[in-house]
């Protein structure tokens, strides 16, 4: 399966626009310091890591619209200043990942 490479583009632009929205505003911003800038970094590391995964076809679509789905939760909590909360739900799309690409899980 061959992506468009202005679509690529797109989401890396559209995910470091949303990490850069945690960082500047809304009560993410009221957070201490250290707060935002971990949920911005969290988010841009899960919107690499659906990327990164979309374009090699390595994982069922079905993960990938779930883990889309997940992070919108993600965004919320950091949004709503619940970084523990927001980051906690960041780690399990990591996870999510992780599980299923795990050595283990593929033949040799």
């Amino acid at each position: 399966m061959r992506h468009n490479t202005s679509n690529h583009v797109r989401f890396i632009v559209f995910g470091l626009l949303a990490a850069m929205a945690f960082v500047s505003s809304g009560p993410a911003a009221a957070q201490s310091k250290s707060g935002s800038p971990l949920c911005a970094a969290r988010d841009l590391q899960v919107v690499i890591l659906i990327e990164d995964h979309g374009l090699a076809n390595d994982v069922a679509s079905d993960l990938l619209s779930r883990a889309g789905q997940i992070q919108t939760d993600a965004r919320i909590a950091c949004s709503a200043g619940h970084v523990q909360d927001g980051v906690a739900i960041y780690d399990d799309i990591i996870r999510m990942f992780q599980q299923t690409t795990s050595p283990s899980k593929m033949s040799l």
